[in-house]
């Protein structure tokens, strides 16, 4: 027996199940399994989910009884008490430092061509900043650590 169709039900299942953009018929895993009543009850929910004052899911439009969530959970930043110029400390070689300045908590993306040092410049930026900074290395070496530490070592 099909899972009963109730307003509750739907609205729980659109704001902690639902991901992305999705099938009136698809909601509570209904599928195929709705007689034309509870398919008009259905829609008739829907609507009304979507027309609400603090509407929870919104037409896609450009195919009939496609919808998707309405994420209203979003934190307001408080960006304007946050301190400014705090420096990440980390050390870059060839004094790069001179010349940039990096935020805490910031990704960097290092790019060249072939051969141009680029994993060079990574491992001499781990071994700069290993003693004051946590450092954890992804790598895939095919030497696996052992050829990790003894490049390290030459260092």
């Amino acid at each position: 027996m099909p899972q009963e169709i109730t307003r509750a039900s739907i609205r729980s299942w659109i704001e902690n199940i639902a991901t992305g953009e999705f099938h009136y018929r698809n909601i509570l895993g209904l599928g195929g399994k709705l007689s034309p009543e509870d398919d008009t009850k259905l829609r008739k929910i829907i609507y009304e989910l979507c027309h609400e004052k603090d509407p929870i899911c919104e037409s896609v439009g450009r195919n009939d009884g496609y919808y998707v969530p309405i994420d209203n959970h979003a934190q307001a930043l408080d960006w304007q008490s946050v301190g400014s110029k705090i420096d990440s400390g980390l050390i870059l070689p060839f004094d790069l430092r001179s010349h940039v300045f990096i935020y805490p908590d910031t990704t960097i993306v290092v790019a060249g061509s072939k051969s141009s040092g680029k994993t060079g410049f990574l491992y001499r930026t781990v071994v700069l900043n290993m003693q004051f900074i946590k450092v954890v290395l992804l790598t895939n070496l095919e030497g696996g650590l052992g050829m990790l530490k003894d490049r390290f070592d030459a260092m």
